[in-house]
């Protein structure tokens, strides 16, 4: 049963964050060069209708400047709106709001890489 909630909440989450840049679960695929800009997250899963704290990576290769990360950022904050956005299909919802803090930057990976991250609200319901 929550083996089932991992895979199908993650999937959809995996769906929801790729319309913002190319998404990654978990590591990096071997061998596998990433976009220039690229989004992870790991999966997750909690009780029934308890929420728990989703952090999403975001980086950007082959620059010395935060601002696409900002820009992903932005669009994912626009998505979510203050209210929150309910995504799903038939047998699971999920519901995602804004954590707090929202966006904070990482440290700096290399020279030319510049990474953030965001932090979002995550309840799922439904689900075997």
């Amino acid at each position: 049963m929550i083996l089932y909630k991992i895979l199908k909440s993650g999937q959809i989450i995996y769906k929801w964050l790729s319309q913002f840049a190319t998404t990654y679960r978990g590591v990096l695929p071997a061998g596998i060069k990433p976009d220039e800009t690229y989004l992870q997250f790991s999966g997750y899963s909690d009780y029934f209708a308890q929420s728990f704290i989703l952090p999403v990576q975001i980086y950007t290769l082959n620059t010395t400047s935060y601002m696409r990360v900002l820009e992903i950022a932005d669009k994912i904050n626009d998505a979510v709106t203050e209210g929150g956005v309910l995504i799903g299909d038939d047998d699971i919802k999920i519901k995602i709001d804004k954590g707090s803090p929202f966006y904070q930057d990482k440290p700096d990976e290399d020279e030319t890489v510049r990474a953030g991250y965001i932090n979002l609200i995550v309840t799922i319901y439904g689900g075997k």
